[in-house]
């Protein structure tokens, strides 16, 4: 998709065009939402990205990372509960996904939760393997 070329290179303007042309063609366009929620992310316009991630999700329900996206979104609008539960969701689709992990585990410490953090960073220490230290230590800086 033309759309993440121009994403790739900071053009938001004209990423966005391509992207809402692709879901023009076709509505169902596997990550279209998401990569369109994403772009609206990174330049701060969360009730955008929101309602992208959200149709993401209507669209293609086992995708993990609209789910990740989303809880990104609502952690951000402080709607923590709601971001936990979809970081939550995140791994349940999708064991392997390292950043929800990393998010879960630093949301723990942050709220000084040792036990849940505890079972989210051993989580992550298993999916990361031999990496597991230097993972635990960039927990929260994605």
């Amino acid at each position: 998709n033309l759309g993440v070329i121009y994403h790739l290179r900071k053009e938001s303007d004209k990423a966005e065009r391509e992207y809402r042309k692709s879901l023009g063609l076709n509505p169902k366009e596997p990550m279209a939402h998401n990569n369109l929620g994403i772009l609206y992310m990174e330049t701060g316009r969360l009730e955008l990205a929101e309602q992208f991630f959200k149709k993401e999700i209507a669209v293609n329900p086992d995708f993990a990372e609209a789910y990740f996206n989303l809880g990104l979104v609502y952690f951000e609008k402080e709607k923590h509960n709601e971001a936990v539960a979809l970081w939550e969701k995140t791994v349940e689709l999708d064991p392997k996904f390292i950043r929800a992990y990393k998010q879960l585990a630093a949301y723990y410490l942050g709220k000084n939760d040792l036990g849940q953090f505890n079972y989210y960073a051993n989580e992550l220490k298993s999916k990361i393997g031999s990496n597991a230290r230097s993972g635990i230590n960039r927990i929260g800086t994605e």
